[in-house]
């Protein structure tokens, strides 16, 4: 299993919903290891080039949790700005604005349903998640200027077969 980076196509899709949430057990461990290998604390299906409604979160170092065809039923007005990182955009850092507390359904990787309220950096990661399901990356949240200039510089690495995954 490896990381796909932008600027690929399956990135930039809306995923497909997971007819049965239990499937993705397998797939869903992998993509747990791959996570934790590159430090980061959530992977969404697409980031691994499957076009499928499910993410793994591990805010929790002590507790990763899969969530199969999630999505939010409740969103604070209250939102935060903070700085988010992308393990498929390598050394890209951008402010982005999210909810300050969520409620999200899903479906475990046992296929079992659960609600869930979150908060803080679960919260944040559990809709950054959930955009990569969407089709939408953290450098589509914010202005036109700084995203042309953070596009253009990774479209030059993937051109010259740079990325910070690759480099020795």
């Amino acid at each position: 299993m490896e990381l796909v980076l932008y600027p690929a196509g399956v990135l930039e899709r809306r995923a497909a919903l997971v007819p049965d949430p239990s499937t993705v057990a397998p797939v869903a461990h992998e993509m747990v290891r791959l996570m934790r290998a590159q430090n980061g604390i959530g992977l969404a299906a697409p980031q691994v080039g499957l076009s499928m409604r499910f993410f793994v979160l591990g805010v929790d170092r002590d507790r990763e949790r899969v969530f199969v065809n999630p999505r939010i039923v409740r969103k604070s007005r209250r939102t935060i700005r903070s700085e988010e990182s992308c393990l498929s955009l390598p050394d890209v850092t951008v402010e982005v604005p999210r909810a300050a507390v969520i409620d999200v359904r899903a479906w475990d990787e046992h296929g079992e349903p659960f609600e869930m309220r979150a908060r803080g950096l679960s919260a944040r990661a559990i809709q950054h998640e959930l955009d990569h399901l969407n089709g939408v990356l953290c450098i589509d949240r914010i202005d036109t200027k700084r995203r042309e200039r953070i596009t253009r510089r990774l479209e030059a690495l993937d051109r010259d077969g740079i990325t910070a995954r690759s480099a020795p």
